[in-house]
């Protein structure tokens, strides 16, 4: 996918005159996500990738992060402390305080969340200058107050990006009860977030939908996940590692990622007991969580 630097290059380009060489604009572009690189993860991974290739693309890419610690719930070693900062690929990246959690309880959930707001927040006031572009990752959706706070002072037009509707998930994993105090605010902010965006994308249809009749006026467009080509060849794989899932001669389903609340791994064991009598099929789960 074309950068925006890329992009608008492109249609500069289109109103020159003939032989003439246009440079594409160059961005800058700042992305606000608690999970990044070396955290493991859907949006870890696809806001690596996005940063990578801005940056390739000649825009000026910063990345204001969390200190690595999902999903373990503890600080990675190498990093700590309120604020550091460095460059790889390309992106300049600054992560700043977090308290971390694991339990899955509420409050401390929330402690964790608003820990994060709070240093990313003021980490942006120092670190961050004039900005294009602001892209804002929920969930959690709470850091959209750091976003809307930092794209004001940056001069930022706001994009949310949403890879899961919130407060709705929460409600449907029992950790908010729904018309409860938490649920009207979540939701008060939710709105208010989305209405404040200059676009807001999203990584599935039915999050695109769901946005689109409740926020009729919104700007709302899928940026749905991609896979690398090149990593998932057919060329890539090996006997050893099939024989690490496995018997050569059984069927294997795979399932790669999260072991936690919200995937729904529950299903497996429904799935395992409807395969019971047949020998030939092993379910391999591989992640953590």
């Amino acid at each position: 996918m074309d950068s925006p630097a890329v992009s608008i290059g492109a249609s500069r380009s289109r109103g020159a005159s003939a032989g003439a060489v246009v440079q594409p604009a160059r961005m800058r572009i700042g992305i606000l996500t608690q999970y990044y690189p070396p955290e493991v993860g859907a949006p870890q991974a696809r806001l690596a990738a996005l940063a990578r290739s801005l940056a390739a693309a000649g825009d000026d890419v910063t990345v204001l992060t969390a200190m690595p610690n999902y999903p373990a719930g503890r600080i990675q070693p190498g990093y700590g402390g309120l604020l550091r900062e460095h460059r790889q690929a390309g992106v300049r990246i600054i992560r700043s305080f977090i308290a971390p959690s694991q339990r899955a309880a509420l409050l401390p959930r929330l402690t964790s969340y608003f820990s994060f707001v709070a240093s990313s927040t003021v980490a942006g006031l120092l670190k961050l200058g004039r900005l294009d572009v602001l892209i804002v990752e929920s969930p959690p959706l709470f850091l959209a107050l750091a976003g809307m706070a930092l794209a004001r002072r940056t001069g930022a037009r706001l994009v949310m990006n949403i890879s899961d509707l919130w407060p709705e998930s929460a409600v449907r994993l029992g950790l908010v009860r729904a018309g409860s105090v938490g649920h009207r605010l979540s939701s008060a902010l939710e709105a208010r977030c989305y209405r404040r965006s200059w676009l807001v994308s999203a990584q599935t249809t039915e999050i695109v939908a769901s946005i689109r009749r409740r926020f009729p006026g919104v700007p709302a467009c899928l940026l749905s996940n991609g896979a690398d080509c090149a990593a998932f060849a057919p060329d890539r794989a090996t006997l050893a590692a099939r024989a690490e899932l496995g018997p050569a001669d059984h069927c294997i389903a795979l399932y790669a990622g999260l072991h936690g609340l919200a995937q729904g791994l529950d299903q497996l064991l429904d799935a395992a007991a409807l395969l019971a009598a047949t020998d030939r099929i092993d379910v391999v789960l591989m992640g953590d969580g």
